[in-house]
């Protein structure tokens, strides 16, 4: 992962954020030695598990998680001197008196505190992000997603796959981007969200160029906004990560604004569309649909709009309008008949009756109905789907019922959700004929595919597994079940 830095004009990343590769580092360090290089604190993290849970260093198996957690406290230090004061603390846990190589080991770490540490990180362009998450991520939608998980044989048909697959991909994704079409949650720590900071806590300094104090809600500390710089003086914020300062800050000056801080401006999505496509977008073409006049005409710029031309929604009229389109010959048009209409009232008379006699049976139903209309039903299709699908599946119908206590049948009581022809046919079981299954405790029922299996037992005899349970891919399940990451180099990469 590298900083910005060459688009500012100085030929070189202000940093680069790897793990501990030194195939890696030392060239980076070789060709940019104007750089700064970091390290990963995950994988930090997971170098000292990993070595703190291999035998040959001697590390007694009760002490492992107590020098983890003290040394994860020294990563996470927000200052030197907190910092320092939490490496005595771990250089005088019984496992160093104990252990000469535990005490050299983190020694050799403490020389190279400046490229781990958080205390040392405050002030540069990390945007928050203190792993190298986005890079693992870019690379497995480079595996996934362009090479189709197809190992490249020849240079030549990689570079053919980057140059077609991925330009057409990255074409994809910012289109997608420009026009809204992205997972909110994955840009969650990029969207300015509301926070508990009133507009009388916010001061501003210089609007034109972006700077902003800003009271704590919770204290008297006052904390520097720099909008266009896209820091704020605390701690979550000193990265340049968006915190709730900044958040706030956004809010109240424009949440459109195109600063440091907000990536998803319309000013950024114009960007992305000019590199998508080579052509910058018309003024209208990004535009949200809510900001097109009720009236039909489109504006052709963002001036042409004004919000005073809005016109206010009015259900009668909406109402008398619809009649008068029902009441105009048009044969293509479908319409209820008197009957249909009189079937609709009935049915909301029924509802509103029971909710009046037996609001007990009624009230939580409907709220229930309520709850489904806006999580399952929220969109016009969505709602003609549930009303497509209203009372399918709540009662029996009578010509099933009927069926069903005829002798001889064995269908299946009750309502059946209808699925496709051929699905029941691909149903095997075990169980050949139509025997009766005996009752008391179920069997378990074995598919045929698994047919060499034992249905159930009692006794676990039989029934152990037969090679040894692979160790989790996860440091923290690691740490709390006091296991190593395995034995691969995969897993014991730094």
């Amino acid at each position: 992962m590298l900083s910005r830095g060459i688009v500012f004009g100085q030929g070189f990343p202000t940093l680069f954020l790897t793990d501990n590769d030194l195939k890696e580092r030392q060239p980076l360090q070789r060709l940019f030695p104007q750089s700064r290089l970091l390290l990963c604190q995950f994988h930090m993290l997971k170098a000292v598990w990993s070595w703190l849970c291999d035998s040959k260093h001697g590390v007694s198996r009760d002490d492992r998680q107590e020098v983890y957690m003290v040394f994860k406290s020294v990563l996470y230090a927000p200052t030197e001197m907190e910092m320092s004061e939490k490496f005595d603390k771990l250089l005088g846990l019984t496992a160093f008196d104990e252990n000469e190589r535990c005490d050299q080991y983190f020694q050799s770490l403490w020389a190279c505190k400046e490229d781990w540490a958080s205390a040392y990180r405050p002030g540069l362009p990390l945007r928050g992000s203190n792993t190298t998450n986005y890079v693992e991520v870019a690379f497995r939608i480079l595996k996934d997603c362009v090479f189709d998980r197809v190992m490249a044989f020849t240079l030549p048909q990689m570079i053919d796959f980057i140059v077609t697959r991925y330009a057409a991909y990255m074409e994809k994704r910012l289109l997608d981007f420009s026009s809204e079409r992205y997972c909110k949650a994955l840009l969650r720590n990029m969207i300015p969200k509301q926070a508990d900071i009133p507009d009388s806590s916010i001061t501003t300094v210089d609007a034109a160029a972006g700077l902003y104090t800003v009271r704590s809600a919770h204290s008297d500390e006052v904390y520097s906004v720099d909008l266009a710089g896209g820091y704020c003086t605390c701690y979550s914020g000193v990265t340049g990560g968006l915190c709730k300062h900044a958040s706030a800050v956004l809010l109240r000056a424009d949440a459109e604004l195109s600063t440091a801080y907000n990536i998803v401006s319309s000013e950024a999505k114009a960007v992305l569309f000019e590199v998508a496509t080579g052509t910058p977008p018309s003024q209208d073409w990004l535009m949200p649909l809510h900001s097109i006049p009720p009236t039909g005409r489109q504006p052709t710029s963002n001036q042409d709009y004004d919000s005073s031309d809005t016109v206010d929604y009015d259900p009668t009229e909406v109402t008398s309008q619809r009649d008068q389109r029902d009441t105009a010959d048009d044969p293509g048009i479908e319409r209820l008949t008197a009957d249909e209409k009189q079937g609709l009232e009935n049915l909301f008379s029924r509802i509103w009756k029971g909710v009046q006699e037996a609001p007990q049976i009624f009230v939580p139903a409907c709220r229930r109905m309520v709850t489904n209309t806006q999580k399952f039903a929220s969109t016009e299709m969505g709602l003609v789907s549930a009303i497509y699908t209203f009372g399918k599946y709540t009662g029996l119908p009578k010509a099933k019922q009927h069926r069903s206590w005829t002798a001889g049948s064995h269908k299946r009581r009750g309502v059946q959700i209808g699925v496709q022809p051929t699905a029941v046919g691909r149903r095997r079981l075990t169980l050949p004929g139509k025997r009766k299954v005996g009752a008391g405790r179920p069997q378990g029922i074995v598919t045929a595919r698994r047919s060499h299996m034992a249905t159930h037992d009692y006794t676990t005899f039989g029934t152990l597994p037969s090679r040894k349970r692979k160790a989790p891919h996860n440091l923290q399940e690691c740490v709390y079940r006091n296991t190593g990451l395995g034995q691969t180099k995969h897993a014991r990469d730094c």
